[in-house]
């Protein structure tokens, strides 16, 4: 396998600041709004990749796009990036993904190494997901999708791996090991779309799916729904020996298991029902957060969370008494990013959707909630001062410490960090895109954010991997 410590062209460590904007923010539920910032940002670097030895404007060059996944971990970075060639600068050829890992030393940043899959398989999806915790990289690849509609022959079996399991010895990673569920092959669809670690423990998403039948009827196909997979968590541990096993298979009630979120001995997994038939929110999603715990090496179920202002199938599905607006987790017909867990501490996105009379639709929020023993109750909600209809808000998200930061997916790209102060309340200070790079369309700033204590990193696919430095104010 090559893992050679390949050195790429980095930008040096940046001292600019981001253009941050203090806002005043109450989360409902009695949070009083501060002024003052709790939190300072400055970019620190633009982690943006190139081919090593080659002239950008070479008319034959590797071509670098930086993917929308990545991962940070106190001084260690790590960005799937996309690689292929051009001529004449137009894109020939197929993309394959690495992953670049990176390390800070005395505040800058550099290449560390750059990971490629050890068995490449034809159709496999290598650094669909990634996270990382220290010395250990974990790296989902998405299976790919049947070749047959009810699921039951894949494209190419062989291109199901799982995850690989890196871990970094001195200066240098090696792969540990590659884990794929014991029936990943039957039971679960994208295998390995998402993989979350929380010390010595290993979770595998499968985010499920549909088996349906379809017959020729005359020119046309009619299909039919035959069954709704649900999503399956397959959990690993490491025992003292340094082997990872297979340790439980968790199946989970709804087809978006890959949305989870994983923290010690605790598993977040939303769980979506659709409004079905022909009334005016047919098609809209609503849901509740299922929370497991592992007691004694065994997983149960500790809790069904809902918002303290939680819409109901059954109001949504009356045809008398119809709501105005729904409210609550996983509302609307628009994806969501899955919740994220530190602690005792969960949030969950959510909000407020309306299209009845021309409504606005889906205005988003963050749902708080807070384990005391064993107890989860809702803490209020974070509704950012500048949100609107459609802005996108919450399809990314990422938690740590006193910090979450949220994008905004739509609309003018941008992350909002919310910062806590020692009083216990919070402010927003939003992150502006540096702007749409030179010769494309679309601004993806934000698509996917990862932070860690004080240090945020967040992607701009096909350009750069940004790195903030956040310092907390009291």
């Amino acid at each position: 396998m090559n893992h050679s410590n390949r050195i790429c062209a980095l930008f040096g460590a940046m001292t600019l600041m981001a253009l941050a904007s203090p806002l005043a923010w109450a989360a409902k539920g009695g949070d009083a709004a501060k002024t003052t910032p709790a939190a300072q940002v400055t970019t620190e670097a633009d982690l943006r990749t190139q081919s090593p030895g080659t002239a950008a404007n070479s008319p034959l060059t590797e071509l670098f796009q930086t993917d929308s996944v990545a991962a940070v971990s106190g001084d260690t970075a790590a960005v799937v990036v996309k690689r292929g060639r051009r001529v004449m600068g137009l894109f020939t050829g197929p993309m394959s993904k690495e992953v670049y890992v990176y390390k800070r030393t005395l505040g800058a940043w550099s290449v560390q190494a750059v990971l490629v899959a050890s068995d490449p398989a034809e159709g496999m999806a290598y650094g669909s997901s990634i996270a990382l915790r220290g010395d250990t990289l974990v790296v989902g690849v998405d299976n790919p999708a049947p070749a047959s509609l009810d699921g039951s022959t894949p494209a190419n079996p062989a291109a199901i791996k799982g995850a690989y399991v890196y871990q970094r010895v001195g200066s240098n990673w090696i792969e540990a090991t590659r884990l794929v569920g014991t029936d990943a092959l039957t039971t679960s669809y994208n295998h390995g779309s998402r993989v979350a670690i929380s010390g010595s423990t290993i979770v595998i998403g499968a985010a499920g799916g549909e088996r349906v039948s379809c017959s020729p009827v005359t020119t046309t196909f009619a299909c039919s729904t035959l069954e709704r997979r649900a999503g399956r968590l397959f959990v690993f541990d490491r025992n003292a020996l340094g082997i990872w096993a297979q340790t439980a298979s968790l199946t989970v009630q709804s087809p978006h298991g890959a949305l989870f979120a994983l923290d010690g001995n605790t598993l977040v997994v939303p769980e979506f029902e659709t409004v079905t038939g022909t009334g005016m929110y047919a098609g809209t999603t609503i849901g509740h957060a299922a929370v497991y715990q592992r007691t004694s090496g065994l997983w149960s179920r500790q809790a069904t969370l809902t918002s303290a202002d939680q819409t109901t199938l059954a109001q949504l599905t009356d045809p008398v008494n119809v709501p105005t607006a729904i409210h609550g987790l996983f509302v609307g017909s628009m994806p969501f990013s899955g919740p994220a867990l530190q602690g005792d501490r969960l949030l969950v996105p959510g909000g407020d959707y309306s299209v009845i009379g021309g409504g606005p639709g889906l205005k988003a929020a963050l749902y708080v909630f807070q384990r005391t023993g064993n107890t989860w109750s809702a803490q209020g909600r974070i509704t950012p001062a500048a949100s609107s209809t459609g802005d996108g808000f919450a399809r990314s998200m990422a938690f740590s410490g006193r910090a979450v930061l949220v994008n905004y997916s739509a609309g003018a790209r941008k992350v909002s960090l919310f910062a806590q102060a020692a009083d216990g309340t919070w402010n927003e200070s939003v992150i502006n895109s540096p702007g749409r790079p030179i010769g494309q369309n679309v601004d993806f700033f934000g698509e996917t954010i990862a932070l860690d204590g004080g240090t945020a990193l967040v992607t701009q696919p096909q350009t750069r991997a940004l790195v903030y430095r956040l310092t907390f104010t009291p």
